[in-house]
């Protein structure tokens, strides 16, 4: 049981969703970003599609986290966040009318790769 949260940052399954919807929450939805990885962002939209999750009444999903690969290259994390930045805005755009999406959060990046996030 959670007393004391107003945003779940990192929801990574289904089943995740569905304890979050026994209370009303907020969450992001989590998604694996390096440059390769497409599985995710099919799985991702598939959830989305979903009518499973038209029942989770009680959650509200604000946006998407993730995380670049750990490099030194900056072409790669570039690359990765306008990636996930993209599938933000397609998501907002394409599921405006589903009733516990409000895609208003975008979070990336971490101590390394911040300035390039923002």
């Amino acid at each position: 049981m959670v007393l004391f949260a107003d945003l779940i940052h990192v929801v990574y399954n289904f089943y995740l969703l569905k304890g979050i919807n026994k209370q009303v929450l907020n969450c992001l939805l989590q998604i694996h970003i390096p440059e390769e990885a497409t599985k995710p962002e099919t799985e991702l939209l598939d959830l989305l599609k979903s009518e499973e999750l038209e029942k989770l009444k009680n959650m509200q999903i604000l946006g998407l986290i993730g995380m670049a690969t750990n490099t030194s290259d900056t072409d790669q994390v570039w690359k990765e966040f306008r990636g996930l930045k993209k599938l933000f805005e397609y998501i907002k755009s394409n599921f405006s009318n589903t009733p516990n999406l409000h895609f208003a959060e975008l979070s990336m990046g971490m101590s390394n790769d911040f300035s390039i996030a923002l």
